[in-house]
């Protein structure tokens, strides 16, 4: 960004600056850490908006009121099912949208979200972006063999690289009563 004010400077020059270029395992590494951060802040505010305790999270999903205050703080990050489970404790749901369909953080009126089991849709997406697993893999910093796993179930990723791929495939989350 070239600017007339010296001091001004672009967003994306300092996070080079702070956790290396776009594409670098240094900023996948910095996204993904966002991506889970924000998951966690979006979790705090959908319990507080559903006025249940931490305590009373824990409880239902079987874990301790401390694990529910470090997953929101972006201290600890849960695999994807556990995320979602906190949701539905919640009694959320969890809503990707098209970005290109986004409007101000809102759905257009005739995008309907897509509600689904979180550890079973990458392939969908995946595939309705045409993107093959290699492509998703070298947008993330991680291997084809990785996506496969994850498609696959054979393993469940973190809420911040499931929030990642999505981004990188175009999608955005929400979490909405």
């Amino acid at each position: 960004m070239t600017t007339k004010n010296p001091k001004l400077t672009s967003f994306d020059l300092i996070l080079d600056k702070e956790f290396g270029k776009e594409g670098s395992p240094s900023r996948h590494k910095f996204n993904q850490e966002a991506e889970a951060f924000g998951a966690g802040q979006t979790l705090l505010y959908a319990r507080q908006e559903a006025n249940v305790t931490r305590a009373q999270l824990a409880k239902r999903v079987g874990k301790t009121k401390s694990y529910i205050e470090l997953v929101e703080y972006g201290d600890l990050e849960p695999n994807i099912n556990m995320y979602q489970q906190m949701v539905n404790a919640l009694g959320c749901s969890i809503e990707i949208y098209r970005k290109t369909q986004l409007l101000a953080g809102i759905a257009p009126k005739n995008q309907k979200p897509i509600r689904y089991n979180l550890a079973q849709l990458l392939t969908q997406l995946r595939q309705d972006a045409n993107v093959t697993q290699a492509q998703l893999a070298k947008r993330i910093g991680r291997s084809s063999s990785y996506i496969s796993k994850i498609e696959n179930e054979k393993t469940e990723p973190g809420t911040g690289i499931y929030l990642y791929m999505l981004k990188k495939l175009g999608y955005s989350f929400d979490v909405n009563p």
